[in-house]
């Protein structure tokens, strides 16, 4: 039994509303599905989209790890975000020495190549190290720019185990920038900086690999020779493979008197043998205090003394680079560079200070090696040149002699010195002060002759000179000069102040007969005869 009509109506409206329900319920889900679906399709495009620009920026990122942050890699990074991130207006700033520089940027019409990060949204990405996005630039007081057009911006700082590299810098003309932008920026950014870091890492290490091998190399070249002309000129001629540098000067220590001086310099035509002042100057500094001294934003004061007056290009950074060896400086380097260049880097001061122990240690050889040859040539009591060395100068000097004398003749004379009574002397007043007589008798030889000429002892109390160019009787005047002033030289005894006298026999080269042998005995006679004329005096025969 169905009921009645009413109740039936009331029970088929009742299921077309239920049937309705159920129509547009299923709709909403169907609809609901389909708009998830649509979604998940578009996310799943845009993650794709996103995977693909990421994988395009990685392939650079592993060209930037493999040879560091150059300007042809910096350039190709900024084309994958133009390119395939879609941003039009693009720019990679590097951090150096305090300031960003512009690694590479596209689609300005201008280019900011450095930037102090006083101020600016660049500023506050750095001081806070972290992504900053500006939607609306005419609403942000930081924002700074040369382009009037630009809407938003975007900000990444590349930061790295905390150290800042740098910032990557994304802004738009035509749209505002939003936080998926912002994700997407700071993604990049720390792509790029770990590329950097990497690649930096590699450079640097690559760096340190050929400065070692350049230093071995160079060590071994300066190790090579103990000749002091030669080595100075190896020091500061490959400094330059060490650490570029505008102007290079050597210093180098006179065992004579204890002082320092220039003996050679690269970039300035000074004139070497200026003396360096230990405390003055740069390198005066490190000489003084044993240690590198770096110096930034160095003035002209800061150049070697003989270098000062000579330098034409301004200096901006200088190096003093002691070589110390057994605790003693043995000399030292000074190395400029000048404005516009970049300062020394921790790697060069660290090769410099390897190179200057090398150096030490070839400059202590090459003084040892000329106190040798000085024993093998000087007499040890009065540092004239002794009897062998003679002998071998004086035939060399006479060969000399012969080959030009058709051509260009040049007289030759010789003057034999034989101190008086020099035998009862050291007896009345023992050796040490006969020693004391001939080192006081061989400085007034050094103070008469030439550098030129030749001046040895050739026995107890016995001394020679040959004179190159010059006459018997200019031979003669300066026998007499050298007689007079030992004359009148006071010697300290026990007793208290004598007197000891010299005899001199001068000859000159006979060309009849050009021998040493020749020359020597007639020398030899003509000081028998002082001898025998009563002493203290000269003869030329």
């Amino acid at each position: 039994n169905l009921g009645t009509s009413s109740t039936v109506g009331e029970r088929g409206i009742a299921l077309a509303g239920v049937t309705l329900i159920l129509a547009f319920g299923t709709h909403r889900v169907v609809s609901a599905l389909r708009h998830a679906t649509e979604q998940q399709r578009i996310a799943i495009l845009a993650e794709r989209r996103r995977a693909r620009q990421i994988a395009g920026l990685e392939s650079v990122g592993r060209a930037l790890a493999a040879g560091g942050p150059t300007p042809q890699l910096l350039e190709r990074v900024v084309d994958v975000i133009n390119q395939r991130f879609g941003y039009a207006l693009v720019s990679v700033h590097l951090a150096v020495e305090g300031r960003l520089e512009l690694g590479a940027q596209r689609g300005y019409e201008t280019s900011l190549l450095a930037y102090d990060g006083s101020a600016g949204i660049m500023s506050r990405a750095l001081r806070t190290g972290k992504v900053v996005l500006v939607p609306d630039v005419a609403a942000d007081p930081d924002y700074v720019t040369s382009d009037d057009g630009i809407l938003s911006e975007i900000v990444a700082p590349l930061v790295v185990d905390g150290a800042t590299l740098g910032v990557l810098n994304v802004e738009s003309r035509d749209r505002r920038l939003d936080r998926t932008d912002r994700d997407l920026v700071g993604v990049a950014a720390s792509r790029i900086a770990g590329a950097i870091a990497l690649g930096t890492d590699r450079q640097e290490l690559a760096d340190r690999v050929r400065l070692l091998r350049t230093l071995h190399t160079l060590g071994e070249e300066v190790s090579g020779t103990l000749v002091p002309a030669r080595l100075h000129a190896a020091i500061v001629e490959r400094i330059a493979d060490v650490v570029p540098a505008t102007v290079v000067a050597l210093t180098i220590l006179d065992r004579a008197d204890g002082t320092y001086r220039v003996t050679m310099a690269r970039g300035a035509d000074a004139t070497v043998g200026g003396e360096v002042v230990p405390g003055s100057g740069l390198v005066g500094r490190a000489i003084r205090d044993r240690v590198l001294v770096v110096e930034n934003d160095m003035d002209r004061d800061g150049a070697p003394a003989g270098m000062r007056d000579v330098i034409e290009i301004p200096l901006a950074h200088g190096v003093g680079v002691p070589f110390v060896r057994d605790g003693v400086v043995v000399g030292a380097l000074s190395i400029g560079r000048s404005v516009g260049e970049p300062s020394f880097s921790a790697h060069e001061l660290e090769a410099l200070q390897l190179f200057a122990t090398q150096s030490a240690l070839a400059i202590a050889n090459s003084f040892l090696h000329a106190e040798v040859t000085e024993l093998a040539i000087r007499d040890p009591l009065t540092g004239l040149y002794n009897r062998r060395h003679f002998d071998a100068m004086l035939e060399r000097l006479l060969v000399a002699h012969h080959r030009h004398r058709a051509t260009s003749y040049r007289p030759i004379s010789a003057i034999v010195f034989d101190l008086d009574n020099f035998g009862t002397f050291n007896k009345a007043h023992g050796h040490q002060v006969g020693d004391e007589v001939l080192r006081t008798f061989a400085g007034i030889l050094r103070e008469r002759f030439r550098v030129s000429d030749l001046v040895a002892r050739t026995g107890g109390e016995e001394f020679v000179a040959i004179l190159d160019g010059a006459a018997r009787d200019q031979a003669v005047a300066v026998a007499e000069q050298v007689r007079s002033s030992m004359a009148g030289t006071a010697i300290d005894v026990a007793e208290g102040r004598i007197t000891v006298t010299v005899s001199a026999g001068c000859a000159q080269l006979d060309e009849s007969e050009p021998t040493r042998a020749a020359l020597l005995r007639t020398a030899d006679v003509a000081l028998f005869m002082a001898k025998r004329g009563g002493r203290d005096r000269v003869v030329a025969a």
